[in-house]
């Protein structure tokens, strides 16, 4: 699922301003991006982008996500709202034309990596599962540059699922790589063996277990129209 993973980048508005790390997947809504992610990673005072994977005098360039919002939904017995951990936000083609615009000629090209499949799919017991994403941050001596390198993990099967926040557990078919080799994952997407896309990753735990929240339950919400009208850049 690489192909179809997009990074995040959360810039830090006050002191100290360290950068954060997530992931995504894109939805094309017109002539915009729907972009669908985890909530946890606004929470905090950063300022998130998509980082395109292009590079001028050493610096990516990248689109700030617009309109971020957050899922909650009502439980039935008790009638409190119980927050799940999806959110979603906008990238404006504009943004994106004005970004190409301020780099030197020759402008070079965006190619994004849209998903375009079902989002309805149910995690199955019988299937199995990967995600993969570009979160590992590696300095390059040579060329004075923050390399990215990918974690991923195949072959992942169900092992329990939770309806009162959307998520299921996934067994890992090999030992737990240590959390620092997933930090920066969150929200990449995880697919089945036919690349259909089931759940977003949203972290790990104890006893080779990966966490992600389940898609298809909320797929009726992702039919969405972009904003009417330029919003503003906010975390949710």
């Amino acid at each position: 699922m690489r192909s179809v993973t997009v990074p995040l980048v959360g810039n830090a508005q006050t002191m100290p301003r360290k950068s954060k790390l997530g992931s995504g997947v894109l939805l094309q809504r017109g002539q915009d991006f729907l972009l669908l992610t985890v909530q946890h990673l606004f929470r905090s005072d950063a300022q998130w982008s998509f980082e395109t994977g292009i590079t001028h005098n050493r610096e990516s360039l990248n689109i700030s996500i617009r309109d971020l919002r957050a899922l909650k939904k009502r439980d039935l017995k008790s009638g409190a709202m119980q927050e799940i951990d999806l959110a979603w936000g906008w990238l404006r083609r504009t943004d994106m034309v004005e970004g190409l615009q301020s780099l030197p000629d020759p402008k070079p090209k965006m190619i994004l990596p849209v998903y375009d499949g079902p989002l309805d799919t149910a995690v199955m017991e019988d299937e199995q599962y990967g995600y993969a994403a570009n979160n590992r941050i590696k300095w390059n001596p040579q060329s004075r540059e923050l390399m990215r390198e990918p974690s991923f993990e195949v072959g992942m099967t169900l092992r329990s699922r939770h309806e009162s926040d959307g998520t299921v557990e996934f067994e890992l078919a090999r030992d737990h790589q240590g959390n620092e080799y997933y930090n920066g994952a969150s929200g990449a997407p995880i697919a089945d063996r036919s690349g259909r896309i089931v759940a977003l990753l949203v972290g790990s735990a104890p006893g080779n277990v990966i966490i992600g929240v389940e898609l298809s339950q909320f797929s009726a919400l992702f039919d969405l129209d972009p904003p009417q009208s330029p919003p503003s850049a906010s975390a949710a």
